[in-house]
């Protein structure tokens, strides 16, 4: 179970004695292997020691260097991808899914205008019988049952200055060297 100790004795909240869960190896792995495709140094055997070590608790198919397709579902980042990043991109959503690295990853592959898709931002799924009453309250629910959040698809635009934090007004204050604050912040 992620952020559990393996020892069952260990899973009663407030009697454990061991400290929380910092890296998770998986992250540690994904690092790795994104840092290596980044640099083209990226070869099966880096695969095998990375991606491969995660897909293997799964019984699924190995990763390889030679991805040996492409597919038409893979996101637009604004940028050319090898089918290698795209994969090891996609390996990182679904191994760390809610564990709050996507906003990082994000900013990181400055890639904020997948955010404006609103398909990415769906609420609850609602029962056919409840789908009506839903509609008394002036909400949209989709064709496969979901609440859409963003029924304006022009309400949700990636703003650039999000790719940086501003900077503390305290050290503004004391350092005025440091103006003007980063782009989108001043």
């Amino acid at each position: 179970m992620k952020f559990h100790s393996p020892d069952p004795e260990q899973w009663n909240i407030g009697l454990s004695t061991l400290d929380v869960f910092i890296f998770r190896y998986a992250e540690v792995l994904l690092n790795y292997a994104e840092a290596k495709a980044e640099l083209g140094e990226c070869d099966d055997a880096v695969l095998d020691i990375t991606v491969n070590e995660l897909r293997d608790r799964v019984e699924m198919p190995h990763l390889t260097a030679e991805v040996g397709f492409t597919d038409p579902a893979w996101p637009d980042y604004g940028y050319q991808l090898t089918p290698l990043l795209y994969e090891i991109r996609r390996e990182r959503a679904v191994e760390l899914l809610g564990e709050g690295f996507r906003w990082d990853d994000i900013v990181r592959w400055r890639a904020g205008k997948l955010i404006e898709n609103p398909k990415t931002m769906l609420g609850m799924k609602v029962s056919q019988t409840l789908r009506d009453s839903y509609d008394d309250f002036n909400r949209t629910v989709n064709e496969d049952g979901f609440l859409v959040v963003y029924p304006d698809k022009n309400s949700r635009k990636w703003n650039d200055k999000l790719y940086l934090h501003p900077l503390p007004i305290e050290e503004t204050t004391m350092n005025p060297n440091l103006l003007p604050n980063n782009p989108g912040w001043e």
